[in-house]
């Protein structure tokens, strides 16, 4: 998948070169869709550094080491999640998962268990594995909370984001509650024991929630509002999570939290320890991710799928770009 200019993207043909020293070579099975970063990567608006067109965008997939750089060649056949691709002969990645092939460096590559299911010739991966990055935002957002003096969670966005912090918080044995717009997201939250609120009303049903914390994956001048008339002074903990273009101010005032006395923390990036936890709590389904459905977008429809998603046309949370379709 590659963005040739902002807006405008294609699949087409890269060049995968061998792998240096300490580096892997992967086959995607899948890759997992960010619907937020991957849109504003190929509109250009990404600021945490500079894009160089053309690039491939995608962050997170699943596959088969096919080929090693001397150091690594034990990993040869082995199943992984693998983060950070390095650049093509002849794009750039940013950060370069939406492509069958790329090449990794041993720090961003993760070994998994087992490719879940099979069939004669053929091995599966549970599709959500290739959403892991996404999935830890939430579940690191839920992990953020300290626990003391909270026993009630609202999650503000019924995202990829939102469900897994909510899933998580729920997990943990909070009271959840969780702001949406979209009946079947919401009745996943509701399906494990959450509560659900429209956002219409979310202003008003929130602050009768009466949370102690609230991890916000929205992140907005709306979303804002309903964190200071919620939340407790002193002791209110909120907690952003995910990434947003432009600047804190545009939508949450640290001021104004300094005032409320509010602990505010900040979930967006992953360590190896993180997502590691994350990746293994998927492949045991602990919090109850697969709860969680996936959208699996064939490798011939990833270009008009990505058109759609740079138009801001809705699209599934969960999406994931099926490699093995073409195969």
């Amino acid at each position: 998948m590659v963005i040739t200019a902002p807006g405008v993207a294609e699949l087409a043909q890269v060049t995968v070169t061998a792998p240096d020293p300490g580096e892997v070579t992967v086959r995607a099975e899948f890759s997992g869709v960010s619907t937020g970063t991957d849109r504003w990567t190929a509109q250009g608006r990404f600021d945490w550094g500079t894009a160089r067109f053309p690039l491939v965008p995608g962050y997170q997939k699943v596959g088969f080491v096919v080929d090693a750089g001397e150091g690594a060649e034990d990993w040869v056949g082995r199943a992984v999640f693998v983060a950070s691709a390095h650049d093509f002969g002849d794009a750039a990645a940013q950060s370069g998962g939406h492509a069958e092939y790329s090449n990794h460096r041993l720090e961003h590559v993760y070994a998994l268990r087992q490719a879940q299911g099979s069939e004669p010739g053929r091995r599966f991966f549970d599709p959500r594995l290739s959403l892991g990055i996404s999935i830890q935002v939430g579940y690191n957002a839920a992990h953020r909370i300290q626990p003391a003096r909270v026993r009630r969670v609202a999650v503000i966005g019924d995202g990829i984001i939102g469900l897994s912090a909510a899933l998580t918080a729920v997990g943990l044995g909070y009271q959840v509650a969780v702001v949406g717009r979209h009946e079947d997201r919401l009745a996943i939250a509701t399906g494990a024991g959450g509560i659900a609120i429209d956002s219409a009303s979310a202003r008003q049903d929130v602050r009768a929630f009466t949370p102690e914390a609230i991890i916000d994956t929205i992140q907005s001048a709306e979303s804002f509002a309903i964190v200071i008339d919620s939340l407790p002074r002193d002791y209110g903990q909120v907690v952003y999570s995910g990434f947003t273009p432009g600047m804190p101010d545009a939508w949450a005032s640290m001021t104004v939290l300094q005032q409320h006395s509010i602990t505010a923390h900040f979930q967006s990036g992953w360590t190896r320890e993180r997502l590691t936890r994350v990746l293994d709590a998927i492949e045991r389904d602990e919090p109850g991710f697969s709860r969680i459905p996936t959208a699996e977008v064939e490798v011939d429809q990833a270009g008009a799928f990505f058109t759609d998603l740079i138009g801001g046309v809705p699209v599934p949370p969960a999406s994931v770009i099926n490699w093995r379709s073409e195969r």
